[in-house]
Order: C-alpha cells, then sequence, then structure tokens
C-alpha cells in the first residue's frame, strides 16, 4: 500500500504501455512490521477490490484512501478501525446510510437508514451496536471504549450491509484474520 508516482508512455494506436519511471511518495513502514496493521491493509485492499469496479477518476475517492492507509500506518487503536472503515467507505460509494431521526434505534440495512420505526420484514440492527453504528454514520466517534460484543457486532452489521447492497460481496480471503485478531 505504498504511494508511487508512475510516470508512462502509451503509443496512440496500442493499449499497451510502458512505465518509463516511478517515484515512491509515501511507503507505510507500520505496516510491514506489524500483524494486526497488515491484516487490517490486506481487508481493506479485499474490500476495495469486491467494490471498486470502475477506472474513472475520482479525487475525493482516492484522498480518503490516502487517509485511510496512512491511518492504518500510524493510529495506535484499531479496535474499531475495520468497522469505521466500512462506514466512511459507503459514502465514498453512494450507499451510505442516512440518519432519518435523532437518536434512532434501529438500522434498517435494506433501507440504509437509521430510523425510530423499526421495519417489519427487513435486516435491522438495534441495541449499543446500531447506536455506535448510528455515531460512525454521523461522524461523530473518537476514542471510545465499547465492549468487545458491540464492536463485534457493529462489525458484522456493517459486512451484512455491504453483503445486502454490493452485488457478490465476499471477502472471506481477509475476513477470518480480522475476526481472530480484533474480535476473539
Amino acid at each position: 500500500m505504498a504511494f508511487c508516482e508512475i510516470t508512462y508512455y502509451r503509443h496512440p494506436s496500442s493499449e499497451l504501455g510502458k512505465i518509463t519511471g516511478t517515484d515512491l511518495l509515501f511507503n507505510p513502514t507500520g505496516l510491514r512490521f506489524d500483524p494486526l496493521r497488515s491484516a487490517i491493509a490486506f481487508f481493506v485492499a479485499d474490500v476495495l477490490q469486491q467494490c471498486i469496479q470502475t477506472e474513472l477518476e475520482d479525487e475525493p475517492l482516492f484522498a480518503f484512501l490516502e487517509n485511510t492507509v496512512r491511518e492504518i500506518d500510524v493510529t495506535e487503536d484499531l479496535r474499531l478501525f475495520p468497522t469505521r472503515f466500512l462506514m466512511d467507505f459507503s459514502f465514498h460509494l453512494g450507499i451510505g446510510p442516512s440518519v432519518d431521526d435523532d437518536n434512532a434505534p434501529y438500522f434498517d440495512l435494506q433501507e440504509g437508514v437509521f430510523s425510530n420505526h423499526l421495519a417489519i420484514g427487513h435486516l435491522t440492527a438495534e441495541g449499543d451496536a446500531a447506536h455506535l453504528l448510528r455515531v460512525l454514520a454521523e461522524g461523530e466517534v473518537g476514542q471510545s471504549e465499547e465492549l468487545l460484543v458491540v464492536r463485534k457486532e457493529a462489525f458484522e452489521t456493517m459486512l451484512q450491509f455491504y453483503k445486502v447492497h454490493i452485488p457478490r460481496f465476499n471477502v472471506d480471503a481477509s475476513l477470518e484474520i480480522i475476526r481472530a485478531l480484533l474480535y476473539h
């Protein structure tokens, strides 16, 4: 997950290009030597591979991903990082949940909304995990001391949310490592 600037040449009559130069802009050192940081970086890369299907330029998304890699590299408390990443990234994908009501106790995963009303027949999260996710959606969480069970439930809820909204979403390659390191 290092940042490199690549200079290349592509002949107008061919799809084949030639790299003519590279410059290393940022090399995250913490990822190489910390198994937890490496596992989270692998999880982030797995999610990105599942969700980004276009080659269009997206500067806000690039800035978000650059910030994400820098945070993984230096953040001390990574317990909530995968859940916060999933929530923040959902807004860049255009599927981020909305908060219809202040202090909404329910998170309707299918409609992508936090609400005071329980939708019968919909996948819904409630309780402390829904509260934590609402706080994350509103961008108000800092250092927090949620119980392990709440962090785990919130993480699993966000994975379910992605499965509902992203066709064929499957991060099994990195998921078990994250579960073992953060939620056991």
